[in-house]
């Protein structure tokens, strides 16, 4: 039987897509580090927004659920940008089973013609199947930790996207390519 932190997770900050996170991942796993055991740890710092192929999850974890989750929305990704062509094959990664709703939002997705609105639609249903997973995991669990974990790095990923750092860099990449010339800036 696993344990269960209830007090953990009835302190942890209420988190919300696209508002500024209330704390780093960082802040919260040092938290986490105080409070669980060494091997539920271990599956905590495992457990990421961007599915690793060096580490492989126990299958009965929410861990495996969400790394098998966006591995099939990945895939899909890859082959909505291929195409007909078959050059998408080579970037799929392994999955088990099939989540139906990976053809609506990969559908929903490219239906935006601004890719960051395409973005906001593929990370709305990352925390929504989050979201779902909920239901499947006890108060207290590792599996609501590692959601949390989760959903905090999907916060702190548009944290990260602040509108003049991304004119900035646009500016930069133009001036690079010669595009901008010193009268236009």
């Amino acid at each position: 039987m696993g344990h269960y932190y209830y007090y953990l997770v009835s302190t942890l900050p209420l988190l919300k897509l696209f508002e500024p996170a209330p704390w780093s991942s960082e802040e919260f796993l040092t938290e986490c580090v105080r409070e669980l055991s060494e091997n539920d740890l271990n599956l905590l710092k495992a457990t990421e927004l961007i599915p690793q192929n060096d580490i492989t999850l126990p299958p009965e974890t929410m861990s495996f659920a969400w790394d098998n989750f966006e591995r099939q929305l990945r895939n899909r990704i890859v082959r909505q940008i291929a195409g007909t062509s078959d050059k998408g094959a080579a970037f799929e990664r392994d999955s088990i089973g099939y989540y139906s709703d990976v053809e609506l939002i990969v559908s929903e997705a490219w239906n935006q013609s601004n890719p960051l609105e395409r973005e906001k639609v593929l990370d709305r249903w990352r925390w929504r199947f989050l979201d779902d997973q909920e239901g499947h995991e006890s108060f207290g669990s590792l599996g609501f930790i590692c959601m949390y974990k989760i959903k905090l790095q999907l916060i702190e990923k548009w944290d990260r996207r602040q509108l003049e750092a991304g004119q900035t860099n646009l500016t930069q990449v133009l001036e690079k390519c010669g595009t901008i010339n010193e009268e236009e800036k």
